[in-house]
């Protein structure tokens, strides 16, 4: 009999969910799928996001789960979608919720250059993407590669303070657990064995703790999107090529670190203007100021 998950890690993107699932995946009594983002019970969104869009092949992810596992999947743009959160619990009322956080101003800076990276948007500023959005609202200045333009909505995506209300609203307590990213940079040993005591099950000993999935660049979006072409010659190409196949070889070559993002200091209080709140939410939440790179000046 197929078995419904567990747990979910629901967000929020550029918070340290990628971490956390490749750490959970090692464990011997916790199963995750290969495919880290499903998005199943996220219908709205576009075949690149919600990857299964039927309930048989969603539960078979889960088929190669042992009997002592608990499994999990960890789709990061549930977070966003309250109507989301309902449908996991009425797929499984019983399930553990996993959220991240982090100072939200860090957070949509960062989700903007993934943003750049999933071809999901072509403005390498995040400044001027953030002037974009009353145009994009209004189905305007939509970059040809976006397959989902609400993601592009920089001031709703950032609320995190909003996005932990709902939540809070929906799950109930004993099921929910909320990480300060700020915690698991500072200690990763103890957020991780606090996590595992929170499935139901005991530490492993694991003693390393690696980042996964750190800010990243590319250097030329046409080229990402010649790598991820799905037209026959480069079907062809990619065959021909065994040993090391063209596409790793394109995506390392266009693959860059992410430099860290200089904001303009007129435009960083706009952000703190619209974000104060959340920021506000956040650190009463967590009883303790949030680490940003973006102080600004008082």
């Amino acid at each position: 009999m197929p078995h419904k998950s567990d747990f979910f890690i629901i967000g929020a993107p550029k918070c340290g969910t990628t971490t956390l699932y490749s750490w959970l995946k090692d464990h011997p009594d916790v199963f995750m799928p290969k495919e880290k983002e499903p998005h199943y019970f996220a219908q709205h969104l576009s075949d690149r996001y919600c990857r299964v869009r039927d309930e048989d092949s969603y539960l078979n992810l889960f088929a190669n789960k042992a009997e002592n596992q608990v499994c999990g999947e960890a789709s990061v743009l549930y977070g966003f979608s309250p109507e989301s959160i309902k449908e996991i619990l009425k797929f499984n009322p019983e399930a553990k919720i996993i959220l991240m956080m982090r100072h939200p101003i860090d957070m949509i800076v960062s989700y903007h250059g993934q943003l750049l990276v999933n071809l999901e948007e072509d403005e390498k500023s995040f400044e001027r993407a953030w002037n974009l959005q009353s145009d994009r609202s209004k189905g305007k200045e939509i970059p040809d590669i976006s397959t989902d333009p609400d993601l592009l909505q920089y001031s709703d995506v950032g609320r995190l303070g909003v996005h932990l209300q709902a939540i809070v609203d929906i799950v109930p307590q004993d099921q929910l657990k909320v990480i300060c990213l700020d915690d698991l940079a500072r200690n990763p040993k103890e957020v991780y064995m606090d996590v595992i005591e929170f499935l139901g099950k005991s530490c492993d000993g694991r003693a390393s703790f690696n980042k996964e999935n750190e800010a990243s660049a590319i250097k030329y979006q046409w080229l990402e999107k010649a790598r991820r072409s799905q037209n026959t010659v480069i079907k062809s190409i990619k065959s021909f090529i065994k040993l090391l196949p063209l596409s790793n070889r394109l995506l390392q070559f266009n693959q860059a670190r992410r430099i860290d993002i200089q904001l303009d200091e007129i435009f960083l209080n706009t952000l703190y203007n619209h974000f104060g709140s959340d920021i506000e939410y956040l650190e009463n939440y967590f009883g303790k100021k949030l680490n940003t790179k973006y102080e600004r000046n008082s």
